[in-house]
């Protein structure tokens, strides 16, 4: 038998021990870059559409950033195509980023500083002055609401719509008054007087619509006398893709716009002859989802086992505005007394302590974005000792009970049709894991499921499976094209009948075709968006 030699066992430990050396130091770089650092945390990012990413302090790494994620003190944080991102930081001060923008956050002496590296932004302070940089340029910002603008290195447009600032440009200040825009260069200042005021919607500004209630309202002033004023809200900032051009009569005009992001200018000639051009403003339609009961079904009856209390299992619809929910738990329509009430950051939940009796239960959220919260109807479900037969020991003509009497009461159906289906008449959204999340209503006296999924333009069936459950997180993009798809469910009932199919409709939005795309292709940027990079 052959043994090591002393030499060889030298090499050997020596490898070990730089084995054990690397794996402990990528173990602690990984975590670091996970947990972040120890700066104070400065604000909070309370709206998020698509991509948006930061990179902590004296790290490389950029990581995801989401809706109600706390920042740091000297974060960089940017955004990508199509995106948009609200930044509240401690002190008040609200910052809009729009697509493709960068900026550093330093919050010094209670004063937040930002430096801004190209993109456009909105900073609205209502109480302390912010501090701004790009380049060799430094604007003061008192109380008010300011538009920056960077598209090259050494070009920046500020907007003053209210309050003052002070430029700073190579030892050379000026101050901007409210009303007012600076354009600065590497090699002048130009301060002018806006021809327009421009009122609502205020740059960046998400509107959250109700279905039948999507009239957004645009009004503004006139500065100087203007022939001929137009109205234009376009798709995209170069206006190549219109959806109004109009000559309003007065000062204000409504136009029904279609969920999305949109700009909108104004423009008309002078007594001089001169084409008066406002800026561009962005703002963001966002349609609020209804919230959809899925899990216990209507009147559900529960048993207990062997005397132990069952595991009552809630689930509802996801919500793309709002990711925090509410849930109520209570043994009278109205909610009073005693009840119990769970804050969640995710659309299910389980509870394993309700004793005998009858609970109504429903779902809220919690608006951090300026919506108005969505309501859920009112569900009944009741448990009783021993084991629960069959559906039939259900009361079929029990009334279940509404937030709103009649104008929000929840229609009764036949338990061989689903009726609450999401994603319906939405586009998709996909989550992390890439998967888009179906859902419907659990019908008692179903065996299984039968889903299936349409192409909606040429009417082919693309894809079908039979579940036993009432959700799928679907995977198979190889049969997704870009495009407006229906699915369909129809149960199949325990007795081997079948029971009504159900329908409902969704788009996939992508700037790629996911054809022949796997899963860990997919880059996810949004609800709204897919694509490849």
């Amino acid at each position: 038998m052959k043994f090591f030699s002393g030499r060889d066992l030298t090499i050997i430990a020596l490898l070990l021990f730089n084995a054990g050396l690397f794996g402990f130091l990528f173990y602690y770089d990984l975590n670091k870059a996970v947990s972040g650092n120890n700066n104070e945390e400065i604000g909070t990012i309370i709206f998020k559409k698509n991509g948006l990413q930061r990179k902590y302090d004296s790290q490389v790494v950029w990581k995801d950033l989401y809706q109600n994620v706390p920042l740091k003190n000297r974060d960089t944080v940017r955004t990508f195509e199509d995106s948009d991102a609200v930044i509240i930081l401690k002190d008040g001060t609200e910052i809009q980023l729009d697509e493709n923008s960068l900026v550093y956050l330093d919050v010094k002496n209670q004063i937040p500083n930002i430096n801004f590296n190209g993109g456009a932004i909105q900073v609205t302070n209502p109480k302390n002055s912010v501090s701004l940089s790009s380049n060799n340029k430094t604007i003061l910002m008192e109380q008010g609401n300011y538009k920056l603008e960077k598209n090259s290195p050494d070009n920046l447009n500020l907007i003053v719509d209210s309050g003052k600032a002070k430029l700073d440009d190579n030892g050379v200040s000026k101050e901007v008054n409210s009303s007012n825009s600076a354009s600065i260069s590497s090699n002048k200042m130009e301060i002018s007087q806006l021809p327009f005021v421009m009122q609502s919607p205020p740059n960046q500004k998400k509107i959250f619509t109700e279905p039948g209630n999507d009239a957004v309202n645009f009004t503004w002033e006139t500065k100087v006398k203007i022939d001929t004023l137009r109205l234009e809200v376009s798709r995209n900032k170069d206006f190549s893709d219109l959806v109004t051009s109009s000559i309003p009569s007065s000062n204000s005009s409504k136009v029904r716009l279609d969920p999305g992001a949109y700009f909108w200018r104004l423009s008309g000639n002078s007594e001089n002859g001169k084409k008066e051009v406002s800026e561009i403003r962005k703002f963001l339609v966002v349609a609020t989802d209804p919230m959809l009961l899925f899990s216990p079904e209507r009147n559900a009856v529960i048993g207990t086992e062997n005397g132990n209390l069952p595991t009552i299992h809630f689930s509802w619809s996801e919500n793309r505005v709002d990711s925090k929910y509410k849930l109520e738990i209570a043994n009278n329509q109205s909610f009073s007394g005693s009840h119990k009430s769970f804050v969640l950051d995710s659309n299910s939940y389980s509870v394993s302590d309700l004793q005998e009796g009858t609970y109504y239960w429903k779902v809220s959220t919690l608006p951090v974005s300026g919506a108005k919260p969505s309501l859920s109807k009112i569900r009944i479900f009741t448990i009783k000792s021993g084991k629960v037969e069959t559906t039939e020991e259900k009361s079929s003509t029990a009334s279940e009970e509404t937030t709103k009497p009649e104008d929000n009461k929840e229609a009764t159906t036949s338990k061989s049709e689903v009726t609450n289906m999401a994603p319906n008449n939405k586009v998709v959204i996909v989550q992390k894991n890439s998967s888009i999340p179906f859902q419907w209503e659990k019908l008692e006296g179903v065996k299984t499921y039968q889903f299936k999924i349409f192409d909606s333009k040429t009417n082919k069936q693309v894809y079908t499976t039979n579940l036993g459950t009432n959700q799928l997180k679907f995977t198979k993009f190889q049969v997704l094209n870009e495009g407006k798809f229906s699915w369909e469910i129809t149960p199949m009932l325990a007795d081997g009948k079948k029971g009504k199919s159900s329908t409902a409709n969704f788009t996939v939005v992508s700037k790629d075709k996911l054809k022949n795309l796997k899963p860990d292709e997919i880059q996810i940027l949004s609800p709204e968006t897919i694509y490849r990079d």
